[in-house]
């Protein structure tokens, strides 16, 4: 992860570098990109939530229905990117 991120990093800095503007350190943008990481997890959590919340009357349903409310909400992305984020920040 660190890797691809150094990559980022010295992509952004020879463009801002180019077009003569000032840019920030690699600590500070592994900083914000982590953070940036975080806002995203806590935003896809708090969707989470609220798809649940406003599918939960299909819940007794046991025909299949809730969890397709849920696929047709988003729900299942919004799982697999919330992994995907998680596995880039442990690597």
């Amino acid at each position: 992860m660190t890797d691809v991120l150094y990559e980022k990093y010295k992509t952004y800095r020879a463009q801002q570098q180019q077009e003569n503007k000032p840019y920030i350190s690699w600590p500070s943008w592994e900083l914000y990109n982590k953070e940036e990481k975080m806002t995203e997890l806590e935003t896809l959590q708090t969707r989470l939530n609220s798809i649940l919340e406003s599918n939960a009357h299909w819940k007794s349903c046991q025909d299949g229905s809730y969890e397709m409310a849920l696929h047709n909400s988003g729900y299942w992305e919004a799982v697999e990117k919330i992994k995907e984020l998680q596995n880039e920040s442990t690597s």
